[in-house]
């Protein structure tokens, strides 16, 4: 296994897990939504306002490939929709293994109102 994938809904835990996981495998960490506002200059929030859902997945497409092909093992945080893109899954399975976690519709709620930043830096989970 080159790489571990991390996958589920927003506030499932994947950053958090990710990073001890990271840790105890002294493998590298990559937060996907991280490195996509990092490459952009600006918020996951602003890239949908400006190029839409599809610019975004544009975006993290490529951040995934990127990241997959690197030859350190690196346990990565993907965002909670890049794994409905067919060439996100590909390259997924063939570099790496893939965890779905999960949580209670509850427990994820109060992480997503829970966290300042995520309503700051993502766009709204509905249009209402």
């Amino acid at each position: 296994m080159k790489h571990l994938f991390l996958i589920g809904y927003r506030g499932c835990g994947k950053s958090t897990v990710g990073r001890g996981l990271a840790q105890v495998l002294q493998w590298e960490f990559l937060d996907t939504d991280e490195a996509i506002e990092q490459a952009a200059g600006m918020t996951i929030r602003e890239i949908f306002a400006k190029e839409g859902e599809a610019g975004f997945r544009d975006r993290e497409q490529t951040i995934l490939a990127e990241a997959a092909d690197d030859v350190q093992p690196t346990v990565l945080a993907l965002g909670g929709g890049a794994i409905l893109r067919d060439a996100n899954r590909r390259v997924i399975q063939r570099t790496g293994c893939c965890v779905w976690l999960q949580a209670s519709a509850r427990c994820l709620a109060d992480r997503i109102t829970g966290d300042a930043s995520s309503a700051e830096r993502r766009p709204a989970l509905s249009s209402r």
